[in-house]
């Protein structure tokens, strides 16, 4: 090397030059990388003559530098000034690589800058992703419930409906021995007691006896033998006493109520036990001469 050169490297790749002091003359020290096109001042960069002969060869500058490797067996590369002419396709060429270059140098310094802490409008923001979902236990727990509250409509509606049933059947299905625990239910819950069974088609008149009254002249004894042939006891029926001329027409009827002709000692419930004849002797005003028929009606009381 001559004195009127020095030798530099580029801060930025690091590349060694060798230029000579015309060239920095031109652009005041300033010089162009030819590896990194990064431009520094290469008296700046200049290093010792020991250092330059010992890492790098030592070469006079050229029109046209080329960048030199680190490696042993490269020679070193001069580098180009800033004002050094060159082909217009060429500099072109250079000049749109720079922006790619410095774009990606851009990247590079935002990828290594530290992490910054959460703003306060962004560490509020993140708990509500919370409530945007469900976990599978509350998703469980309310599925259960809406079919437990589901049901529980379900059972309610058709307990419902079977009571209305009952309660316009009673008057037939109170009857039969089958239903009676079902409606004993239901009148305890009314507070009110079970009504009783009957059937008055399975009370029959064994007997009918009118005669005149022995002790009064203007009065009759009517004497009835009554029985209930069915297998549950049952009320007394209403007795309805009719009677008739010759030609068929009422001329007197006496309806007569259980409380009216039994005895309420012998039969606190005015209940009619199970096939077991029952006497009934009634004292009545007489109905005249122009009764000469009469019938004896059993109405359910």
């Amino acid at each position: 090397m001559n004195g009127s050169s020095i030798n530099t490297r580029c801060p930025a790749c690091h590349t060694a030059f060798n230029v000579t002091n015309g060239q920095l003359k031109v652009a005041d020290g300033l010089v162009r990388c030819g590896g990194c096109l990064h431009v520094f001042n290469a008296q700046e960069s200049a290093e010792s003559p020991l250092a330059g002969h010992a890492n790098t060869p030592k070469y006079a500058a050229t029109p046209t530098p080329t960048i030199t490797e680190k490696h042993a067996a490269a020679p070193e590369a001069p580098a180009e000034t800033l004002y050094q002419k060159q082909p217009i396709q060429q500099r072109a060429a250079r000049q749109a690589q720079q922006p790619v270059q410095q774009s990606s140098s851009r990247l590079t310094q935002l990828t290594q800058q530290p992490t910054q802490p959460l703003t306060t409008q962004q560490a509020i923001k993140l708990p509500l992703l919370k409530h945007d979902f469900e976990s599978p236990d509350e998703t469980v727990a309310e599925s259960s419930l809406s079919h437990f509250i589901s049901h529980s409509l379900l059972i309610c509606l058709v307990l419902l409906c079977i009571t209305q049933i009952l309660w316009f059947q009673k008057d037939e299905w109170i009857q039969q021995e089958q239903f009676r625990p079902v409606y004993k239910a239901l009148y305890a819950l009314m507070d009110q007691p079970l009504p009783a069974r009957r059937s008055p088609d399975l009370i029959i008149n064994k007997q009918l006896i009118i005669q005149p009254h022995k002790e009064f002249a203007d009065a009759i004894r009517v004497s009835i033998l009554l029985e209930n042939t069915a297998d549950f006891s049952q009320p007394f029926p209403t007795l309805q006493l009719i009677f008739s001329d010759l030609k068929g027409r009422t001329t007197a009827q006496r309806t007569l109520t259980a409380s009216e002709y039994i005895n309420t000692q012998l039969f606190p419930h005015q209940l009619m036990p199970s096939k077991q004849p029952i006497q009934i002797q009634l004292d009545m005003m007489a109905p005249g001469l122009r009764a000469v028929g009469y019938q004896l009606n059993l109405i359910s009381s």
